[in-house]
């Protein structure tokens, strides 16, 4: 594989850009399986998710700490990842360089997010706990809430990201050696993305978890992520193997 020279002519930006995908998949990983062991759900099942994870959380405050501390890096993960997006593109895209430097702002705006909740939630579950019963349902109220002005965060991210995405994508498409299905794959999670917050917004409430939101996370996430990570390093390899400028 030829190195994309059109857009990338520094091979020390090939290779901060692969491993702040690197460290973005795994982190993202990381939060995957982290949900996975350590999330819980408890009450009465007729309550929605959001009250039942809720109210699991109370009674894990230990766990929902680590994996709200592993949203906030996440987040910030994939702010760095897309740093690096605008830095390659800047010399043979800079209009598109600069549209997907928005994403930055969103990934931090969602980091934001993350980080009210580890803070703001995490008050709201020692003192549901504390509570007596006849106190609880109001703390749960002020939850749900907070949870949906969290969730602004995180939808408005994944718009700004999606577009982003669909950026890159067009970007890469026509460049010379730069594997198409990669950039098909980018510009497909960026397009579901996107799609999934059409569907919210008109269908008043999230997607099923599975099997959609399941194969993003895992397919349109941490596999694209390990991805990017696997195909620059390997343009930065090539690179230096054929004596390439490294400005």
């Amino acid at each position: 594989m030829q190195r994309p020279a059109a857009i990338v002519t520094d091979a020390r930006w090939l290779r901060a850009l692969a491993r702040a995908a690197l460290v973005a998949a795994l982190l993202a990983l990381a939060l995957f399986v982290g949900f996975g062991a350590l999330g819980s759900e408890a009450g009465d099942p007729s309550l929605s998710e959001e009250a039942r994870q809720f109210i699991g959380t109370s009674e894990n405050p230990l766990h929902f700490r680590i994996l709200a501390s592993l949203d906030v890096v996440q987040y910030l993960g994939y702010a760095g990842l897309f740093s690096m997006f605008t830095l390659v593109l800047w010399r043979g895209a800079p209009v598109r360089a600069a549209l997907v430097s928005t994403a930055v702002a969103g990934f931090l705006f969602a980091a934001l997010g993350a980080y009210i909740w580890l803070v703001a939630g995490n008050d709201l579950a020692v003192r549901y706990a504390a509570a007596r019963g006849s106190d609880r349902p109001a703390i749960l109220s002020d939850y749900l809430v907070q949870w949906q002005v969290i969730q602004a965060h995180f939808q408005i991210a994944a718009v700004i990201a999606g577009i982003a995405e669909l950026l890159i994508a067009s970007a890469y498409r026509t460049v010379p050696g730069f594997p198409g299905w990669l950039a098909l794959w980018i510009g497909g999670a960026g397009a579901y993305s996107l799609g999934e917050r059409v569907v919210v917004a008109v269908w008043g409430h999230d997607v099923p978890f599975f099997p959609y939101d399941l194969a993003y996370i895992l397919v349109g996430v941490v596999a694209m992520s390990f991805a990017v990570a696997r195909v620059f390093w390997s343009a930065m390899n090539i690179n230096d193997q054929r004596g390439g400028p490294a400005h």
